[in-house]
């Protein structure tokens, strides 16, 4: 099981998404913090995201919609998403463009965290109506 995301890497990712433009800087420190904690909540010893494709899509979603950056949001969460399947082996079941797609839709409101999972999870049971 993966280790939540820290502050560090978060920045990092972020500077990285940036490498070809866009305004550097944190908007809410507090939102940054609470995306980055939210994949690792647990109550009475059970994960809200047990599995780490659950961890990637809530973080994703998480920095996207929180909006912590002062720009780059997107960028950032596809960042950290794609390092924490990379780190953690996780096959994907779409490509790139789809997920890209999905994070737009997320951005814009058109799409929720159980449809980002719903297509990049090669589990079955996230394959599900995306209202269960």
């Amino acid at each position: 099981m993966s280790k939540p995301v820290s502050l560090q890497t978060a920045l990092e990712a972020h500077e990285e998404a940036l490498s070809h433009g866009g305004v550097p800087g944190i908007r809410d420190m507090n939102a940054l913090l609470a995306a980055l904690n939210a994949p690792w909540m647990s109550m009475m010893g059970q994960d809200f995201y047990p599995t780490e494709i659950e961890k990637a899509c809530r973080l994703a979603f998480e920095i996207i919609s929180q909006h912590p950056f002062a720009d780059g949001n997107k960028r950032t969460a596809t960042v950290l998403f794609l390092m924490l399947v990379r780190t953690e082996h996780v096959p994907l079941s779409c490509s790139i463009d789809q997920l890209h797609d999905t994070l737009i839709k997320v951005a814009s409101g058109k799409a929720g965290y159980e449809d980002l999972l719903q297509i990049s999870s090669s589990n079955p049971k996230h394959k599900q109506s995306p209202h269960r």
